[in-house]
């Protein structure tokens, strides 16, 4: 898939897709996919116009820890969404290097509200689609 995708076009797209998740509270929080800081100064202005337009926040991760030049934004819609992925990150974890920590607050299937805590929810039939995006970020 290499060179056949626009990369500023697939992040915008797959923000805007992860963005709607996260506004519709089907997802706790996302990350913009990875990419490099020439990069996001190139989106940065429709990033913004991106969740301004679905009444979400976004937080610049700048990763100063990493060796590699990779950057993302942490889309939310609630603070307390950005406070507990901040919270992680402040005890040295990177979801880089490992997303075990981050699991729950980018999964799918999140429940809100009373008798919360009673519900399982589980995919009938799991999928990683991470290698697709990998391939066409070039990462």
């Amino acid at each position: 898939m290499k060179n056949k995708i626009d990369k500023l076009s697939f992040i915008l797209g797959m923000t805007a897709a992860f963005g709607e998740c996260v506004a519709c509270e089907a997802k706790y929080l996302a990350f913009s996919p990875p990419m490099t800081k020439s990069q996001a100064d190139a989106v940065r202005e429709d990033m913004v116009s991106i969740a301004d337009g679905m009444g979400l926040k976004l937080h610049f991760e700048e990763n100063p820890d990493l060796e590699e030049d990779i950057v993302w934004w942490v889309i939310y819609k609630f603070d307390s969404q950005l406070d507990s992925y901040l919270s992680a990150r402040s005890s040295g974890l990177n979801p880089w290097k490992s997303m075990e920590e981050f699991r729950p607050m980018l999964s799918y299937g999140m429940v809100y509200g009373d008798g919360a805590g009673k519900v399982t929810p589980k995919l009938r039939v799991p999928a990683n689609p991470i290698s697709v995006v990998s391939d066409i970020l070039g990462i």
